[in-house]
C-alpha cells in the first residue's frame, strides 16, 4: 500500500482563530440515509434548530487523536465562559448538564464546525461562581475530526436566537433586558 499526501505550503502567522460563538442543539441519534460526508465536509444534514450562546470571553476548543486497542478516535472538548449570568441563564445552564448535544462552533475566521456530529457531545462540568460567572465544559469522542458545517448553514443547520422568556408562578414572564410583565 502507498500512501500518497499532499505537503502544505507555508501559511500567514496572522490569522484570526477561535471561537465566536456557539449554538447547541439537542442530540437525536441520525441513520446513515440522513447525512452526506465526505470526510471534511457534511454536504447534507437533517433540518435542525441551534440555539445561539454568546459570551465575552475565549472559549476553548480542542480535538485530539487516541488510538485504542488499535482503535482510532477524536476526543472532542469544548470549554465556555459565561460572565453576569441572569435567572434566566441560570435555568438554562442547568438543563445543559441533563442530555447530550450537538454544537456548531462559529470560529472567527467565519468557518463552521459541528461538535457531536455522530455520538453528541455531554456538559461533564458546571461551575458557577459569586461573580455570576458560569462556565461549562463539553465532552464527546467521535471517529473523524469535527467536520466543516459551513455550506449547511441556514440551509439545514437554522440558528436562531434566543427567546429570553421564563415563567415563574405560571403567569409572570422575565425577560433578559429586566423588562417584566405581570399578566
Amino acid at each position: 500500500m502507498v500512501l500518497q499526501i499532499n505537503g502544505r505550503d507555508k501559511v500567514c502567522k496572522d490569522s484570526i482563530t477561535g471561537v465566536k460563538r456557539v449554538y447547541i442543539a439537542p442530540y437525536t441519534k441520525l441513520l446513515r440515509s440522513q447525512y452526506t460526508y465526505n470526510g471534511v465536509r457534511l454536504t447534507n444534514f437533517p433540518l435542525t434548530d441551534f440555539y445561539r450562546f454568546d459570551f465575552n470571553t475565549q472559549a476553548s476548543f480542542t480535538q485530539s487523536l487516541e488510538i485504542k486497542e488499535g482503535n482510532t478516535f477524536y476526543n472532542q472538548s469544548l470549554s465556555l465562559t459565561f460572565n453576569k449570568a441572569s435567572e434566566y441563564d441560570n435555568l438554562n445552564f442547568q438543563k445543559l448538564v441533563r442530555t447530550d448535544f450537538r454544537i456548531v462552533l462559529e470560529m472567527k475566521n467565519g468557518d463552521f464546525l459541528l461538535m457531536g456530529f455522530l455520538n453528541g457531545v455531554t456538559a461533564d462540568k458546571l461551575e458557577t461562581s459569586e461573580s455570576r460567572q458560569y462556565q461549562i465544559s463539553f465532552k464527546g469522542i467521535e471517529e473523524d475530526l469535527t467536520p466543516y458545517v459551513n455550506t449547511l448553514i441556514g440551509t439545514k443547520i437554522i440558528t436562531l436566537n434566543p427567546f429570553n422568556l421564563i415563567f415563574q408562578n405560571g403567569n409572570r414572564q422575565i425577560f433578559q433586558n429586566n423588562t417584566n410583565i405581570t399578566t
